[in-house]
């Protein structure tokens, strides 16, 4: 979202990352990605991993694939999170989620899915074209602090809308 791979510092100017249809280009390893240090401080706003953009069309269902760094091996973090999702700027969900994740095979981070189904912004015959502004927001409780890492080849999260199958934990509406 911005000149720095901490999001975290992009946010406090206004940019949160967000999405496109590009695939990573590399390796995280080799400096591609970037990451998010969320539930950093106490007090301030930009706390809690955001990622807000834009999709075109009639808008359903979305499939939200995340990746966070595993500090240790062997510490198990709670799969509790504050989950907030609002289109065009009206909040339309905010409470909790239990993510399952799944480590990956480097043992160095571990992913999770979740859906949100049933929005029916469904106004148009066909795909449809109007844009609508899509925000996402994972909270950790205090407890917890994550390290959201994306954009690289291992690690490459994503958003997928309207898929034929959701997948992971359920928001339904």
């Amino acid at each position: 979202a911005g000149d720095t791979k901490v999001q975290n510092l992009n946010a406090n100017e206004g940019n949160l990352p967000s999405w496109d249809t590009d695939e990573p280009a590399g390796s995280f390893t080799s400096g591609e990605g970037c990451g998010y240090y969320e539930n950093l401080l106490s007090g301030n706003d930009l706390v809690d991993a955001t990622w807000s953009g834009s999709f075109a069309g009639n808008l359903d269902s979305f499939t939200v694939e995340v990746h966070r760094l595993i500090p240790q091996a062997g510490v198990t973090f709670p799969n509790r999170f504050v989950l907030t999702i609002a289109v065009d700027g009206s909040v339309l969900y905010d409470d909790d989620i239990n993510l399952s994740f799944v480590e990956s095979s480097t043992g160095a981070s571990e992913s999770a899915l979740f859906s949100v189904t049933g929005l029916d912004y469904l106004e148009e015959d066909g795909d449809g074209t109007i844009e609508r502004s899509v925000t996402i927001t994972l909270a950790s409780y205090n407890e917890t602090q994550s390290i959201w890492v994306f954009d690289a080849t291992e690690i490459p999260a994503g958003i997928t809308f309207n898929p034929e199958i959701p997948k992971g934990a359920r928001v339904q509406f």
